[in-house]
């Protein structure tokens, strides 16, 4: 069980590295314990070491985000590592789905797959050689030792050791094996694996740091953490663990020092599962001789339930959010709020890690809540700071979400320079209609321009969650209404016939009267979408003409909301009248005055 602060973990304590590295420190803002470190010009060096296990999960995605906003913020780099040793449980297609998956969140690693850099080559299984030269030392040093017990006899070595009420997992056969019985095992091609030799409890005596890790006269360990209080590591029963399977590749825990070392990271942002691997690394760095990183170990996300996240789940994958059809920006605002917060004080204050839990409140304005939780991804960068992260494990949940997503869809459709926010929904948008109704690239081409297309999101900005909402909520813009359908008779009755009728002849004269240019001024590009001034102007000119204040207002609103949509909710009908232009509004206009006029002769025949 892992505790930090005054409760204790126990574990092998380690001997004091011999060789250090001068890192540079994080910000004051950042910082927890990094007195030990000296100051250097150096900037820091973080990664992101996904194994190809299954595909990226919101987790996942947030470590990796979390690396890419420190290492920007400090003025660093981060390497994209895929650590794929673990052969068994590779998954086929999962590092292209990583790729892509990063490449839709626009998080650009500086080393690492497709990119290259001078550490090549980026994925665990073709490094083989470089793990051997580190792991051969240990061998001949006596860290480590060649195992050549077999499956089974280590599968009954533990039965028989949790028998004893022992924790151990091996009991030390293979570590006494003279030099030469190895040696003629090894020619004669045996399987074997290789094995640390986990060192003893520090010495009794004295309390000094050693790269930010103290070891004191009571046998613990302490390792400094960026995030967590210091961790306490006591004695445990120490255990013989796996540097190299019998496949010749290397366990994670040896590939991962390593490479953390040859690849210069002074700064490793992980998930708190790693916690208790942790002693295992330190070990090794100290065998090895190596300068330890500085480690920032992140809450968990949890369920709402408190179970942990899996990517084998559903609802957690990163793939099925782009496939619903969420804005990039709006997930790495989601999965940045769970666990971080950027009005975090000095303090450990709770961060809204339940602020990503559910809608804002009503009561805060619209302005505020831009201020304080919409956040882009350059003023992510901005505000990160590790003393932002809360240690409480933070809940999932997606009325958040849909509340950024809306945000974020605002802000870009207000963004009409070329190539920005605006084009890109439009372009992503026009898909989602023409993947819906491929006829009307053929049949009604004027409806799937990206203009029009973004000009439909915009008139709906305020009710979809998604763009994937646009086909479900708008397809009055795309075709014309059904006035028989259940949903439109009810609208239609709303009203006397006659006055139906003489509402939409006044509508089709005053709005008949504008230049075609009027509709089409429905946007600006510094403010939020609305109705042409003009357009607007001349639907209030016909509720005003009328007498009877909010009747008046249903009897001139809901005719045309029948007449141009056929339902009963929408977007607002100064909105549709722009959106749909002065041709085709006057159309389904006099469509609906004549469907109108035969209906109520078809009653006054009956």
């Amino acid at each position: 069980m892992l505790r930090t602060a005054s409760p204790r973990l126990a574990w092998p304590a380690c001997s004091p590295a011999t060789a250090t590295r001068q890192f540079r420190p994080l910000d004051s803002a950042s910082r927890r314990c990094c007195s030990t470190r000296s100051e250097s010009s150096s900037p820091p060096k973080l990664r992101f070491a996904p194994s190809p296990t299954g595909y990226l999960h919101l987790g996942g995605l947030r470590t990796a985000l979390y690396n890419h906003l420190l290492a920007r913020k400090l003025g660093g780099k981060w390497v994209l590592r895929i650590e794929d040793t673990d052969q068994t449980r590779y998954v086929e297609g999962a590092v292209d789905s990583l790729l892509r998956t990063l490449q839709w969140a626009k998080l650009d690693y500086d080393e690492g797959p497709e990119k290259g850099g001078d550490k090549e080559p980026y994925f665990q299984s073709q490094r083989k050689e470089i793990y051997d030269r580190y792991l051969e030392p240990l061998i001949q040093s006596g860290k480590a030792y060649h195992c050549f017990c077999t499956p089974e006899r280590l599968a009954e070595t533990r039965k028989r050791l949790q028998r004893q009420g022992s924790h151990e997992g091996y009991d030390r056969r293979c570590l006494g094996l003279d030099e030469a019985e190895v040696k003629d095992r090894l020619e004669r091609g045996e399987r074997n694996i290789v094995r640390f030799k986990a060192s003893s409890p520090p010495p009794l005596f004295g309390a000094r740091f050693d790269n930010g890790v103290l070891t004191s006269s009571s046998g613990t360990l302490t390792q400094e953490d960026l995030i967590y209080d210091p961790i306490h590591y006591d004695s445990l029963p120490l255990e013989d663990f796996v540097l190299r399977k019998s496949d010749g590749l290397p366990t994670y825990h040896f590939a991962n020092v390593v490479d953390d070392y040859e690849m210069g990271i002074t700064h490793v942002l992980r998930g708190e599962e790693w916690l208790p691997s942790t002693p295992k690394h330190l070990q090794l760095y100290d065998a090895l001789g190596l300068p330890r990183p500085q480690f920032a170990h992140l809450p968990l996300l949890v369920n709402p339930d408190g179970s942990k996240l899996s990517k084998r789940a559903g609802d957690v994958r990163v793939e099925d959010y782009i496939a619903r059809g969420y804005e990039p920006e709006a997930l790495l605002n989601f999965v940045a709020l769970m666990g971080w917060s950027p009005q975090s004080s000095a303090s450990d204050a709770p961060s809204p890690s339940s602020a990503a839990a559910a809608p804002p409140s009503t009561s805060s304005s619209t302005s505020d809540i831009a201020n304080e939780e919409v956040l882009p991804l350059p003023a992510l960068i901005e505000a990160f700071s590790l003393q932002g992260v809360n240690k409480n494990r933070a809940t999932m949940q997606t009325a958040k979400l849909d509340f950024l997503n809306r945000a974020h869809l605002r802000i870009k459709l207000a963004d009409h320079s070329p190539g920005g926010g605006r084009q890109d929904v439009a372009r992503r948008a026009r898909r989602v209609i023409v993947d819906k109704w491929p006829e009307l690239v053929e049949q009604r081409p004027e409806v799937t321009t990206e203009e029009y297309v973004a000009r439909t999101a915009e008139a709906l900005k305020d009710r979809m969650h998604t763009i994937l909402d646009i086909p479900s909520l708008g397809p009055y813009f795309f075709h014309s209404p059904d006035f028989d359908s259940a949903i439109a008779q009810k609208l239609y009755q709303a009203v006397p016939a006659n006055v139906y009728q003489e509402s939409l002849r006044n509508a089709f004269e005053a709005l008949g009267g504008l230049s075609a240019s009027a509709y089409a001024d429905n946007t600006t590009a510094t403010d939020s979408p609305s109705a042409g001034t003009q357009v607007r102007d001349a639907l209030d000119a016909l509720v005003l003409a009328r007498p009877g204040g909010k009747k008046a207002a249903k009897e001139v609103m809901t005719p045309l909301r029948h007449a141009l949509t056929g339902q009963k909710v929408g977007a607002s009908v100064p909105d549709v009248v722009c959106v749909l232009g002065k041709e085709e509004t006057l159309r389904r206009l006099e469509a609906a005055i004549s469907w109108s006029e035969a209906r109520a002769n078809s009653s006054s025949a009956e």
